[in-house]
């Protein structure tokens, strides 16, 4: 089960998109469309496959339509600290050598601002 806020990993892109709860998830995907590559990583660092009945949906349709399945992956901190590091330096707002956190607890909450 999914454990809230998570981050919105989008694959091929360095952007990340912090995740409140279920319901912003299902917001936020509302004006995209979701690849099968995309995955959602909580604050304990499961990844959550987004699955839908087509390879690319898009989860303007319903919250039925979406399913977050555990892929089996899990992040550390170190690696939570390597995204975020590459969503800063994309973003060119902070210097991204000074990111670091213990937990990815703490680096997902850190996205919140």
């Amino acid at each position: 089960m999914i454990k809230w806020p998570a981050l919105l990993k989008l694959d091929g892109d360095d952007e990340l998109l912090y995740l409140a709860s279920e319901q912003q998830f299902i917001e936020e995907c509302a004006d995209m469309i979701v690849g099968e590559g995309d995955h959602v990583i909580d604050c304990c660092g499961q990844s959550f496959a987004i699955v839908s009945c087509a390879a690319i949906v898009s989860c303007a349709n319903s919250a039925q339509d979406i399913e977050l399945r555990p892929t089996g992956k899990r992040y550390g901190a170190e690696q939570v600290c390597q995204l975020i590091q590459a969503h800063e330096f994309a973003a060119a707002q902070v210097c991204v050598t000074k990111i670091y956190f213990p937990t990815v607890e703490q680096a997902v909450k850190a996205m919140a601002f």
